[in-house]
Parts: C-alpha cells; sequence; structure tokens
C-alpha cells in the first residue's frame, strides 16, 4: 500500500494523472453494463459468468508464454477480467479453481467466486478451445452480455410474461465506441 501512496503523490508532484492499466474496464460496452447494474434497471443480479479464449496463436520467440514463472491463462488473461468482475460486484472470494497445469503453466481455468453481497461468479478461461459466450450478467429481469471481442453493444434479454421475449442491444450512451477510446 506504501507502493500505491509513492506512485499517487509522484503523480500529482509531476501534474500527472495515475491509473489503474486495465483498459477492459473502459470498454464502451463495459462502461454502459456497469450503469445498467448500478441503476439497477433490469433488478438485482443474480449470477455472472464469464467465459474467454481460443487457441493460442502468438507467435513467441522465447517461448516465456509457457515458462512457469510467467504464470498461465489466470495471470495473463484472468487478471483482466477479474478487474472487470470487481468493478461489477465488488471484492470477490475465492471458492473453487481448477486448472490443467500438471506441475507446469495451465491453458485452462475454471474459477468459481463469490462477492460479498453473494452473488456468484463463475471466470473460465482458455488457451486451447474457442470460448466465445463472453461477459453474462443473469439479474431478476434480464441477462446482459458482451460477447467476447464486442465492444459497443450490451445484448439485453428480457424476461416477458411468456418467458424470454424481448432483446435488443443498448450503445447510445457511448457513441464513439473504438478500442482505442478505452485509453483515452
Amino acid at each position: 500500500q506504501a507502493a500505491c501512496s509513492d506512485l499517487q503523490n509522484e503523480a500529482e508532484h509531476a501534474g500527472r494523472v495515475l491509473m489503474v492499466g486495465m483498459v477492459r474496464r473502459w470498454i464502451p460496452a463495459f462502461r454502459n453494463l456497469q450503469q445498467l447494474i448500478a441503476g439497477n434497471t433490469f433488478g438485482n443480479v443474480q449470477r455472472i459468468t464469464c467465459f474467454a479464449g481460443g487457441p493460442f496463436q502468438w507467435s513467441s520467440d522465447t517461448g516465456n508464454f509457457f515458462d512457469v514463472r510467467a504464470g498461465g491463462v489466470l495471470a495473463d488473461m484472468g487478471v483482466h477480467f477479474l478487474d472487470q468482475l470487481n468493478c461489477l460486484v465488488g471484492p470477490l472470494t475465492p471458492m473453487r479453481y481448477q486448472d490443467d497445469a500438471s506441475g507446469g503453466v495451465e491453458a485452462n481455468a475454471d474459477f468459481e467466486l463469490l462477492s460479498a453481497s453473494g452473488i456468484p461468479v463463475r471466470l473460465v478461461l482458455s488457451r486451447t478451445r474457442m470460448l466465445s459466450a463472453g461477459l453474462r450478467v443473469m439479474t431478476d429481469m434480464a441477462t446482459l452480455s458482451i460477447p467476447n471481442g464486442e465492444i459497443q453493444h450490451v445484448k439485453i434479454e428480457s424476461l416477458g410474461a411468456n418467458g424470454w421475449n424481448a432483446r435488443s442491444e443498448l450503445d447510445q450512451a457511448f457513441p464513439d465506441a473504438s478500442l482505442e477510446s478505452s485509453f483515452l
């Protein structure tokens, strides 16, 4: 904590803004989702799932991606998704974790967590198989989702009298949606 205070003091002294470098929290679709949840627009959050990943395709001259000291999929991708989940429901407590490390680096991880208010959260990550579901928030009255790769739209499926019957997309709050806008 002292290191964080030192960084903040340095930033203030230099007249700079100090921010967390987790840009996924600034993606327009995610900011819309935060507003919907904070405004209790569709009722209370009941459950959250996040599924992300695909076959590893980055070129690597060093192979460091697969070095135990670098961590695996949870250290690489997971920290970004855990940050988003924390932004949605606050601090999370680990309940169950499973991966395929077998003494090496995990390529697949399945993490179940619980928010302080009792909301179950599941994070599934993979470097070996395509997981395209993205971030899904189930509330009392709707399922709100951001498919992987989407930066502008929140998909909304609301519960009507006869079951799931209303589908829409929300993007009007942040019309200049681009990945680059997340860095500004």
